[in-house]
């Protein structure tokens, strides 16, 4: 029997990795984000936060205690290039600066963002003001996402008007 010795090759290169804190009740948010990063070299890891009920802006902003537990078990001690915060009216009712330092207790040296950081960098980039936003959210909601300090004026928000 002739044996041949192979030499293992190793991968070098890494692809970066993203985090993704999804709401417990969010069905569509991970297929969205596998859907935009199709045929890319990009790892995407995901954990779910407990989503509190009612849906109040009280709620939302309690979901941001469970952070930094919640980024400690997407790859636990490993590193992680971005976490993205997957909750807009979370993130508005506690603050963008609350979600970043806890996610940043779990994997400090990750970027963070979250769908309304997203936008309203978008909406600056494009160098917009004036935009019209439908939502699935009550009222006391929407009033919240309107107050927001987004540097976007003149904003029309409609809802389902549930609540």
């Amino acid at each position: 029997m002739k044996l041949n010795k192979i030499e293992p090759k190793f991968i070098k290169k890494t692809n970066p990795r993203i985090g993704l804190i999804t709401l417990g009740s969010d069905f569509r948010i991970e297929k969205d984000f596998n859907n935009v990063i199709h045929g890319r070299d990009v790892d995407l890891y995901v954990n779910r936060i407990h989503c509190y009920n009612p849906l109040t802006n009280k709620t939302l902003t309690k979901m941001a205690d469970d952070i930094t537990d919640v980024t400690k078990n997407i790859l636990p001690d490993q590193k992680i290039d971005c976490v993205a915060y997957g909750c807009t009216s979370g993130t508005i009712a506690a603050g963008f600066d609350v979600i970043e330092k806890n996610v940043k207790l779990a994997k400090p040296q990750a970027k963070v963002t979250t769908p309304i950081t997203s936008a309203i960098k978008a909406l600056k980039a494009f160098n917009l003001s004036k935009i019209s936003v439908f939502t699935p959210y009550t009222k006391s909601i929407n009033i919240l996402n309107e107050a927001a300090n987004t540097g976007v004026r003149d904003v029309f928000n409609a809802s389902l008007l549930i609540g």
